[in-house]
């Protein structure tokens, strides 16, 4: 299905994509309902939100999941361009938590952060999601747990919410600590290269970590941590 800025969409990801992860479950939690396109003939709706996988081979206990800005949004009335001015979008967080080969548990969280037109810099908005970010840790991650937290934070390295996350939880930055200066593809042409993040606590033993430039699927680069 083709929006009206004319690029392509994929009506059924979700589902298309746990048709091909064999041997895998999947959980999405959504965040805000739109639609596509204003065609004269069809608006076809649709769903935003986080989608996450882990394998069945791995012991699962618990899921986990919040808002950490806004709450859940309705598609709002009009077309495109009055739904692009009702304000950011609502942001969620998913956590699984598994166990691990040695018996340790592992919490494994993801996030796509807070998207203003004004830039990646901190703000009052992102102020909220950082605190709200913090607080969904706590009730979710036991003192025990091993946590890993990623995705697409759509923040600068030097951010507040990164000081926040080190100071209370520990939290290593990979993307920093390996001096990863990129996690964009070609198909992102913008200038500021990176929006994406991969943190682990301190008992988090880091085997390897990459962040591939090909082969490209989107405009992020894959993070591909090996831990224990």
């Amino acid at each position: 299905v083709l929006d009206d800025e004319g690029r392509q969409r994929r009506l059924n990801l979700f589902t298309e994509l746990r048709r091909q992860f064999l041997g895998y479950d999947g959980r999405f939690c959504g965040f805000a309902e739109s639609f596509i396109n204003d065609s004269q003939t069809t608006a076809e709706p649709c769903e935003y939100g986080l989608a996450l996988f882990y394998h069945r081979s791995l012991p699962f206990f618990e899921f986990y999941h919040d808002f950490i800005f806004g709450e859940y949004k309705k598609a709002p009335p009009g077309g495109y361009a009055e739904r692009r001015q009702n304000g950011p979008l609502p942001r969620n967080v998913q956590a699984v938590r598994l166990l691990g080969a040695d018996g340790s548990t592992f919490v494994v969280c993801h996030l796509h952060g807070l998207w203003l037109r004004a830039g990646k810099m901190d703000s009052p908005e992102r102020k909220i999601q950082q605190e709200r970010l913090c607080a969904f840790l706590r009730r979710t991650v036991h003192r025990e747990d091993k946590l890993v937290l990623c995705g697409d934070f759509n923040l600068l390295p030097e951010s507040e919410t990164f000081r926040a996350l080190a100071d209370e939880f520990g939290l290593r930055n990979l993307i920093v600590e390996h001096g990863i200066n990129d996690t964009r593809t070609s198909f992102y042409k913008k200038p500021q290269r990176v929006a994406d993040y991969m943190l682990v606590s301190p008992n988090v033993e880091v085997l390897s970590f990459e962040v591939p430039a090909e082969p490209e699927v989107s405009d992020h680069r894959p993070l591909i941590l090996e831990c224990r």
